[in-house]
């Protein structure tokens, strides 16, 4: 299997090469049992059937083995560009009558 490295500093001074971003993502909240963690890479299969695929990496703390970042489709984080703000929920001011 081959590794890809993740020195994104030397990618960048190369005019071509064939390593690639890679983004992983710890969700944690005392309310879960555990960290969710992402990765916007496939490289690795970690489980058979059904296909699961992610990365294994050891950044945060995480055991590569027991805790991989599973593959997730990066724009379906992303949105499709800013969100409005809230809403005011005050009513219209109206003119007093005279």
């Amino acid at each position: 299997m081959r590794r890809l490295s993740l020195n994104a500093p030397m990618m960048q001074d190369d005019l071509v090469s064939d390593q690639i971003y890679v983004v992983l993502i710890e969700i944690d909240h005392p309310e879960l049992p555990r960290p969710i963690r992402l990765s916007t890479d496939n490289a690795d299969r970690i489980q058979a059937d059904p296909p699961i695929y992610g990365t294994r990496s050891s950044w945060r703390g995480a055991n590569p083995i027991a805790d991989p970042y599973l593959w997730i489709v990066a724009s379906a984080i992303g949105g499709q560009g800013p969100r409005p703000g809230p809403r005011s929920r005050s009513r219209p001011r109206t003119a007093a009558a005279a």
